[in-house]
């Protein structure tokens, strides 16, 4: 099965994360970081597919 991981945090960039947070056009809670996909090269077009067709639901 392919591998396919969806995390959130600070993704080891915090003070990144915290200047972002200071621009209220992008929305971002710094306690709650930011969301972070990860696809492989063996996943299919298929699954990134789905993969965007959900990013577009929820955003």
């Amino acid at each position: 099965m392919p591998t396919r991981a969806m995390r959130h945090g600070h993704a080891y960039s915090k003070r990144l994360v915290e200047q972002l947070a200071t621009d209220p056009s992008l929305n971002i809670d710094p306690a709650a970081g930011v969301a972070r996909l990860s696809l492989q090269h063996y996943n299919s077009t298929d699954e990134l597919a789905l993969t965007c067709e959900a990013l577009d639901e929820v955003l």
